[in-house]
């Protein structure tokens, strides 16, 4: 990777890294915080378990194929360069 990308790509990791810390600590989703704050013990839980995990599962998936992916692209250019052959 060239100097630039990478000098941007950790100034993105910053930025990001600065704006969570920034941000004002969230409440859970109304049906989670509903569910909490309801009293239904540990049945309550569950449910609010089962939301945040599915909330996990929903953002995680497409991150994983990004990655996979961009993973896959990078090996694959590796290779052709270790060849000796020229990319671009």
């Amino acid at each position: 990777m060239s100097r630039w990308f990478r000098r941007v790509s950790w100034l993105g990791v910053g930025l990001l890294l600065a704006c969570a810390a920034r941000a004002p600590s969230a409440s859970a989703c109304p049906m989670c915080k509903e569910a909490l704050l309801s009293g239904g013990g540990a049945s309550a839980q569950r449910v609010a378990l089962g939301y945040v995990l599915g909330v996990v599962a929903l953002v995680g998936t497409p991150a994983v194929l990004v990655s996979a992916i961009a993973w896959r692209v990078v090996h694959a250019v590796r290779r052709v360069q270790a060849r000796g052959h020229q990319v671009g």
